[in-house]
């Protein structure tokens, strides 16, 4: 209703429309437990006509309410002209408390596009900012008005050293993300209500697994999201119970074989063999999705890259 109700004024006089918003904003209760929500409704009412309200922007952008002060830097975007301190307020935005307001400030840096818009968003870099954050800064980076500022400037990089750490740390995550190549087939098994998710890693140059026992329950759908930290590349092979060491030496068997050896996979050809990843390479992840055995009891999983097996394994205990 809100949105038809915009959509409506829209077609309106202008004119007329924003008198009658102005009355209405500052006839607002501020005891009002909605306040902070009509003032925000307002002001994407004024930016639907074409005008203006920076001083409720400005006090929207100071409020105590992190999602308020998150919208209103989203709008911050197409008013900053309209403010004489817009880079000062931009930059004490990219410092926000709040994650949120954090991230529609580097979004709105890329909309303004100026060095001291990139200076705001430098200061997104220097607190946490994994997930939906870190994207959104290196989407800002990335975009036809921040990019041209900042990339093949060896000084700028020299000058500012967390720029290309943050790079290289989100260039990482990424190819750790066990997203990668995501199908509607896997989006449709990761819904599933009982979904048993199992985050499972190979330790740093010890050749071990960080997890060696988990526990599901019998037919429960499972994920396990495998990473690679390692230099050295690692698979993960579920196996029926007691034929670990089968499957190992079957494994070891398959490096004497040139063709074998070129694929680099070393996934025997075995019905003991129940589920298994790629062979993952350094720096890298991905994702193993499967229904849990029927039949309760251990299910031994190991890395099969030749010779790993032998310490690199764990157990799924199915109940």
């Amino acid at each position: 209703y809100r949105y038809w109700a915009k959509r409506e004024l829209r077609e309106r006089d202008p004119a007329k429309v924003k008198a009658a918003l102005d009355s209405w904003v500052a006839a607002l209760d501020p005891a009002d437990p909605r306040y902070r929500h009509h003032q925000i409704e307002a002001v994407w009412l004024y930016r639907g006509i074409d005008a203006t309200n920076t001083p409720l922007l400005a006090e929207l952008l100071e409020c105590g309410d992190h999602h308020a002060r998150a919208a209103a830097t989203h709008q911050l975007r197409y008013w900053h002209d309209q403010f004489d301190n817009g880079p000062a307020l931009l930059r004490k935005l990219a410092n926000d408390p709040s994650v949120l307001v954090r991230m529609e400030a580097a979004i709105a840096a890329s909309y303004i596009g100026t060095p001291d818009a990139l200076d705001a968003l430098l200061d997104t870099i220097k607190h946490p900012n994994i997930g939906h954050l870190s994207y959104a800064i290196r989407t800002a980076l990335g975009s036809r008005t921040i990019e041209p500022l900042w990339k093949g400037n060896v000084e700028f990089a020299a000058a500012h050293p967390e720029l290309p750490k943050f790079m290289a740390a989100f260039d990482l995550r990424q190819k750790m993300s066990p997203k990668q190549n995501y199908s509607a087939k896997d989006a449709e098994f990761d819904t599933q209500k009982n979904l048993k998710i199992v985050k499972i890693s190979a330790v740093k140059e010890r050749m071990l697994f960080d997890l060696t026992r988990f526990e599901v329950q019998a037919r429960q759908p499972v994920r396990i999201d495998f990473t690679n930290p390692d230099a050295t590349a690692h698979n993960l092979v579920i196996v029926a119970p007691g034929a670990e060491e089968e499957i190992g030496l079957a494994a070891n068997e398959m490096a004497k074989n040139p063709k074998e050896a070129k694929r680099g996979q070393y996934v025997p050809k075995s019905k003991k063999v129940l589920h298994a990843t790629r062979m993952i390479a350094p720096l890298s992840a991905t994702a193993l999705r499967f229904t849990a055995p029927k039949k309760p009891g251990d299910y031994p999983y190991l890395c099969t890259f030749p010779g790993h097996w032998i310490i690199m394994k764990g157990v799924m205990v199915v109940k």
